[in-house]
């Protein structure tokens, strides 16, 4: 089906589709990750985390503490659940846990570009809700990154190196931790 349709997708979506097919075997040990060059490189400086209750910040920038301890409800109007479902089908996993570690992909621009839920005017809007029910809503600029898909490594509460960022609960995340 992919290479009936190639030749009408770009490199994400390509991309994007290969990861998908690699998923379909259900292995956490094979994966296929954008690295080197590529341009899965740009990143929102805000890091998620599905939780049992939903998905929220777990790392956010300096001068944003308004988002701590929100939830998250809607990345540019798609459900954050759906998204999170989406991102889930582009990774293999062998049970739940290994599932949920790819929450931090939601940060991913061209991932998110690839999937249509951005498009190239780089920036998200987050529909967030507290503890009380209240919602609000925030936009976040992309910042470009040179870590690629190795962030995935940092820990959920570590925003991208190139910014300064602090554990939504609270301080900065080495003291956090």
């Amino acid at each position: 089906e992919l290479k009936a349709t190639i030749h009408e997708l770009d490199d994400t979506q390509i991309t994007i589709a290969l990861m998908q097919l690699t998923a379909s075997l259900n292995d956490g040990h094979t994966k296929l990750m954008p690295t080197g060059d590529s341009k899965f490189r740009r990143w929102f400086p805000v890091r998620f985390h599905q939780f049992r209750d939903g998905i929220y910040l777990t790392s956010i920038p300096e001068d944003a503490t308004e988002l701590r301890g929100k939830q998250v409800q809607t990345v540019n109007g798609v459900d954050a659940q759906e998204l999170m479902q989406q991102i889930t089908n582009l990774f293999g996993a062998d049970n739940r846990f290994g599932r949920k570690s790819f929450a931090f992909l939601l940060s991913n621009v061209e991932l998110l570009s690839g999937l249509g839920v951005v498009d190239e005017n780089e920036s998200i809007n987050i529909q967030l809700i507290d503890k009380n029910g209240n919602s609000s809503n925030f936009t976040i600029d992309e910042i470009h990154e040179n870590s690629g898909m190795d962030w995935r490594f940092w820990g959920e509460y570590f925003g991208p190196k190139e910014v300064d960022s602090i554990s939504a609960y609270g301080g900065d995340a080495l003291s956090f931790l």
